[in-house]
């Protein structure tokens, strides 16, 4: 990161001198002072290129920082929509216990990846609730991955 920042500064002050002394100059010179400004300017733009070789740089290992990325990528996106489909079911089982009269409880939802696609690894509510009730209205989002934990009031206390 050093580096890139010396070598934008060299491209800077290139710049600000071709300019200054171009601004110094008389008319009849100005015109080869900058085709030589270009070519300097020019040599500044490709200096860092010079620091690779063809010994040191190795074609398998710039293939694989492409590897590396795209798994990167693909488990940024992954987990993005691990992330949004807990968001959805958090929310859709809220929506749920409000509309069957369970209003004051908190969801909380975790999610997983498997083989076939996302599904909820474990759904908790706390709050005062009837508790086979719930239950009941909570089937249609459990799975055979589910671990489903209902925490009433009365046994937080515990």
């Amino acid at each position: 990161m050093e580096s890139l920042r010396a070598w934008v500064l060299l491209l800077a002050g290139t710049a600000f001198c071709g300019a200054a002394i171009g601004v110094l100059l008389p008319e009849g010179g100005k015109r080869t002072f900058r085709a030589l400004c270009a070519v300097v300017f020019l040599y500044v733009c490709l200096l860092p290129l010079r620091s690779l070789s063809a010994k040191e740089t190795d074609l398998a290992s710039l293939l694989t920082i492409g590897e590396d990325a795209s798994s990167s990528f693909s488990k940024q996106a992954s987990d993005a929509a691990v992330l949004a489909a807990q968001t959805l079911l958090q929310t859709k089982i809220e929506e749920t216990l409000a509309q069957s009269g369970v209003e004051d409880c908190v969801v909380t939802v975790r999610c997983a990846l498997y083989d076939d696609g996302i599904a909820p690894e474990q759904i908790t509510v706390r709050g005062s609730f009837p508790r086979d009730r719930v239950q009941t209205l909570l089937l249609s989002f459990l799975t055979a991955n589910t671990k489903l934990q209902l925490l009433t009031e009365a046994e937080d206390e515990n």
